[in-house]
């Protein structure tokens, strides 16, 4: 260890000195206190002396890590003082520590050599080296290991003479070490172990010479099959082998023992199991062993020649419990059993001689007789396994009594399992165990509960007064019975246990009735005839079969926007259904989730073809509800189905004397209505006047008209009739003989040219929207400039004619009117809205540029021809606003003549 000087005087300001060391290594300091006592304060090492005046101290360290000394002394609350510091570190390099030495292939077996710790000298078996430890720090580390890849054997240290170790431990100089393995038990087989001090390892090897021995050779291994768990195994050799001494080993597994042999060559073998056996020459020595034998003992079987008795019994109705007695049973340890025969759960158990068993279960039915089996098991402790249970084929019987019949009145009907039954408002009807529902069915089964074994039972649609109370067979005209005798069983038809029950016809209900009478096969039975007396059993179930198999019709239905309800605008009106295959008897009605309410009701079996219709407003239907629309809001869809019940026959006494109702078809035979989100229908419209006395061949135009009312950004089409003579001009552009779409603001005008013949009226219709709003339109044309004659009636060649009026007073009256007398003739009026600084055109037939002498236009309004200007044209004429406001113009136009 090295030791190092350090000199330093204490001071107000302090200094610190520096040195790191290796732990043990010492640091003298030489101290200069100025004559005063100084004292220290010591981390991680120890010094000596730690208090003194001026001299000299020394820090020694003690482990690895940082370590300080503060040197200080106090003068008039002034301190003086010096610190030492440094990091001590282990020094885990050991000195002089050589390799332990490798013994050669001439190495005994199974014996210790010594390391010889000495460069060229091999370990000895005899001769123990050492190695003293050096220039290492204290508490240094000491640990042994097998070298990867070589055989395991025994190796161990010692310590300063101390007793041989394997586990790890710690060393400091001086310390003595000591080194031996244990050579193989193999012949050519090298052990090596490696020795480690601090951070140096050395290792040391020992190899087995090759193998001299001859193996012996196992020829058999027999065993005296002892009545016991286990039995005496033999080992028998063909050939006793050479080399060494023979031994024998038994192992549970297919391995060669490091241990258990013995000179003897019998074992103890447990029955149940496989043991392997060993022979050699130098136990587990490679060469000198022979091959395994495996021998496997089983157990000893059950014997099975026992008697039990009696072999034939009969037990009260009653009884609870059988026995029998087992004689004939070879040992005291072997078990007994009674099984049903041929089954494999004991029912009880016994062990001995003439032991009786008792049971309690899988006992016989009143009437039956059971067949039953003892079964043995060997005890362990006579070579049996314990556990396994052995047919004898002893059997026995025991048979129960037949009991007097009791007639059972106290029965169940299964729930109700049709479909979904409905109150009058909707609810849903709790499943009922009194009603059966055959839909379209003829015949029907239905399930009755807690039925005697001794009863047999019928439906009739007879009543009984009470449970109890009796009539004959002929009486009942039953229409089913039960064919079983467990306990819930089948109501069936007349005619057999897989025939059903003949149902009402459809639309009908009824009550079936339940009478019970003895089982002719029981106790006390009869057969039974028209006298056989029936006993009526107090329960019944309703039946009813409505006719679902109808088809509602239209599947889906799609009406319009409707501003509003009740009283709004739109599509206001109400849809109707058709229901067909319907039949009288069942009522019918339309019932809907959306707003939890029926809609529309009808009784089946008419030919009308709007059975249900559902009301846009119920006001006028007198229902609970007034102003209540059954339709869809805009944007929305309804879904409805149509339930039915019967309504005639016999009413059903649990839904209150009348029969509950039940969806028809497939789920109700659901169908939608979906209303519009749009408003699709316009304001209404006027295509004006119709006009007359239009020249022949001469087309004429009809107002125009501004489409409003739609739902912003949303088109609807238009379309009109007779376009042979029909045009429609959209936006003021080209007549054309085909429909379109428009949307709000948009401009249409009709136009009709005059028949070629007088006196003829050409009409159309224009409808816009959904729901269309239409108004209708007509041309007449011209009548005929000449005329027939009075009188004969050949043509008129020339002359005055014409129509004169006359006064009806006086036996002279003057003329009124005739055709020397001009007259003034209204072609078009009304009134148009013109927007300001605009102009509306208005149709007029005949109206030209020039023939203002024939034709003219008045438009009343006060300061009207300050406010407006005309614009005559070709078959109309044109009205402009000439102010900054828009105005309303009320025109006449007239011909006179």
């Amino acid at each position: 260890m090295a030791n190092y000087n350090k000199s330093f005087t204490l001071s107000t300001a302090g200094s610190t000195t520096t040195q790191n060391t290796i732990v043990g290594d010492t640091i003298t300091c030489t101290i200069n206190s100025n004559g005063n006592a100084w004292t220290t304060t010591v981390s991680n090492c120890t010094v000596s002396p730690s208090s003194g005046t001026n001299g000299s101290s020394v820090i020694t360290t003690g482990s690895s890590g940082n370590f300080s000394v503060n040197f200080n002394y106090t003068i008039n609350k002034q301190s003086y003082f010096h610190v030492v510091s440094g990091t001590a570190t282990l020094d885990n390099t050991p000195e002089n520590f050589v390799s332990g030495g490798w013994v050669g292939a001439a190495s005994l077996l199974n014996t210790y050599y010594y390391a010889s710790f000495q460069s060229g000298v091999t370990g000895s078996s005899s001769t123990v080296g050492t190695y003293t430890v050096g220039s290492v720090s204290p508490g240094t580390s000491i640990s042994l290991a097998l070298v990867s890849g070589y055989t395991a054997t025994a190796s161990a240290y010692s310590i300063n003479g101390a007793a041989w170790r394997t586990a790890s431990s710690t060393v400091s100089n001086g310390d003595v070490i000591r080194w031996r393995l244990l050579s193989s038990s193999n012949a050519s087989t090298t052990a090596r172990y490696k020795l480690t001090i601090g951070t140096v390892g050395r290792t040391f090897s020992v190899a087995t010479a090759a193998p001299s021995f001859t193996a012996p050779v196992i020829s058999s291994v027999t065993n005296d099959n002892a009545a016991s768990s286990s039995v005496t195994t033999t080992v028998n050799l063909s050939s006793n082998g050479s080399g060494g001494s023979l031994q024998y080993a038994q192992t549970t597994s297919n391995s060669v023992p490091s241990s258990g042999w013995q000179t003897s060559n019998q074992f103890s073998h447990p029955r149940g199991t496989t043991r392997y056996y060993w022979a050699s020459q130098s136990t587990n020595t490679s060469g000198a062993y022979s091959s395994s034998v495996s021998h496997t003992v089983g157990y000893l079987a059950a014997d099975t020649a026992v008697a039990p008795t009696p072999t034939s019994q009969t037990i009260a109705n009653g009884a609870t419990s059988a026995s029998v007695t087992v004689g004939s049973v070879a040992r005291s340890t072997e078990g007994v059993a009674v099984r049903v025969n041929n089954g494999s759960t004991n029912l009880a158990t016994a062990t001995g001689n003439n032991q009786t068993l008792t049971w309690t279960s899988s006992l016989p039915t009143a009437g039956n007789t059971t067949t039953y089996e003892i079964f043995t098991r060997r005890a362990t402790s006579t070579g049996g396994d314990g556990s396994t249970w052995t047919a004898t084929n002893d059997t026995f019987t025991v048979t129960r009594s037949q009991p007097n019949a009791t007639l059972d009145l106290n029965i169940g009907i299964s729930n109700y399992s049709g479909p979904t039954r409905y109150y009058g408002n909707g609810n849903t009807v709790a499943a009922s165990s009194t009603v059966v529902w055959t839909n379209y069915q003829t015949a029907y089964t239905h399930e009755l509960t807690g039925c005697g074994a001794d009863t047999i039972y019928y439906a009739s649609y007879t009543s009984g007064a009470s449970q109890g109370s009796t009539t004959a067979y002929s009486n009942l005209s039953p229409i089913g019975r039960t064919w079983t005798t467990a306990s819930t069983r089948s109501l069936n038809g007349m005619s057999g246990s897989t025939a059903g029950i003949n149902g009402p016809t459809y639309s009908t209900g009824d009550i079936v009735y339940i009478w019970a009478v003895l089982n002719p096969n029981s106790q006390g039975g009869s057969t039974i005839g028209n006298s056989t007396t029936m006993t009526y059993t107090g329960s019944s179930y309703y039946v009813e079969r409505p006719d679902t198999l109808v088809t509602v019709t239209p599947s889906t239905t799609t009406v319009g926007y409707v501003s509003g309800h009740p009283g709004g605008t739109g599509d206001t009106s109400s849809p109707t259904v058709n229901v067909t295959s319907d039949s009288s008897g069942t009522q019918y009605r339309l019932y809907t989730t959306n707003i939890n309410r029926w809609v529309s009701t009808y009784n089946g079996g008419g030919s009308s073809t709007t059975d249900f219709t559902i009301s846009y407003d119920e006001a006028s239907s007198g229902q609970a509800g007034t102003g209540f629309t059954e339709l869809p809001s805009n944007g929305n869809s309804f879904t409805y189905t149509t339930q039915c019940r019967v309504t005639s026959g016999t009413p059903d006494p649990v839904n209150g004397g009348g029969a509950a109702w039940v969806e028809v078809g497939n789920s109700g035979e659901p169908f939608s209505i979906t209303r519009s989100n749009s408003d699709t229908q316009p304001d209404a419209f006027d295509l004006g006047s119709n006009l007359t006395n239009v020249s022949t061949g001469t087309p004429a135009t009809s107002a125009t008209i501004t489409i409003a009312g739609l739902t912003a950004g949303v088109s609807t089409s238009f379309s009109f009739t007779n376009n042979s003579h029909t045009k429609v001009s959209k936006n003021g552009g080209t007549f054309s003989t085909s429909g379109g779409t428009v949307v709000n603001g948009d401009t249409l005008q009709v136009e009709i040219t005059a028949s070629s013949s007088n006196s003829v009226t050409l009409s159309t219709t224009l409808s816009v929207g959904s729901p269309a709003r239409t108004d209708s339109w007509s041309v007449t044309s011209a009548a005929s400039g000449t005329g027939s004659s009075g009188g004969g009636g050949g043509a008129v060649t020339g002359g005055t004619f014409g129509l004169a009026i006359y006064r009806a007073t006086g036996s002279n009256p003057p003329v009124v009117l005739d055709q020397s007398v001009r007259t003034n003739n209204i072609i078009v009026s009304g009134s148009k809205s013109v927007a300001a600084n605009g102009s509306e055109i208005i149709t007029c037939p005949g109206m030209t540029l020039t023939n203002t002498s024939e034709i003219g236009v008045i438009v009343k309004n006060i300061f009207a021809s300050s406010l407006f200007t005309i614009q005559r044209g070709t078959g109309q004429f044109t009205i402009n606003n000439n102010t900054s406001g828009a105005l309303t113009a009320r025109y006449v136009a007239f011909r006179w003549g």
